[in-house]
């Protein structure tokens, strides 16, 4: 997984990353389904999400600090950024092994339909995206948050981290 330099240099606090955790969590776990303009239809919070913020695709722990930033961004913009949703930033489609390992050893294959909708808070000057996916015909789910860009004051001069900006999503 792609950790960005300048996150690594980020102090890690044990206690203070379990507290985000828990209120991430219970946050989390208490989001109704919301109401997407674009996709109208409404994006269930299930444990599927959870799962992916703390772990990648190959069923590895991230990094406890991409874990940290994601936990962040979901506390702060994701709600939001689902319920103003006007525009698509990006879409795909994917057959992919979904489920588990059956008794004959193979996993059942579904297709696969990832939205993404971005925001952009212009105070803080972060951007993220927030990613919706559809397994066949089923419903919508939260599925990720992903950190994207960190802007200059002028609003230019894009930089591929968001890490260095955490400071900005402490709690008020």
């Amino acid at each position: 997984m792609y950790v960005p330099s300048k996150v690594n240099k980020i102090q890690f606090d044990r206690p203070a990353f379990l507290k985000i955790k828990q209120k991430a969590e219970s946050y989390y776990n208490g989001l109704p389904p919301i109401t997407c303009p674009y996709l109208q239809n409404t994006v269930s919070f299930t444990s599927d999400g959870w799962h992916h913020l703390r772990y990648d695709g190959a069923r590895s722990e991230r990094p406890k600090i991409m874990q940290l930033i994601k936990f962040k961004l979901l506390i702060t913009y994701v709600v939001d950024t689902i319920r103003a949703s006007g525009t698509l930033q990006y879409y795909r489609t994917v057959l992919q092994p979904v489920g588990k390992v059956g008794h004959d050893g193979f996993r059942k294959t579904s297709m696969v339909q990832y939205y993404a909708f971005e925001s952009l808070d212009k105070d803080k000057r972060i951007k993220c995206r927030v990613i919706v996916r559809r397994v066949g015909d089923g419903n919508f789910h939260f599925w990720s948050v992903i950190p994207r860009w960190k802007y200059n004051q002028q609003g230019q001069n894009k930089t591929r981290t968001a890490g260095e900006n955490t400071a900005a999503l402490e709690d008020e």
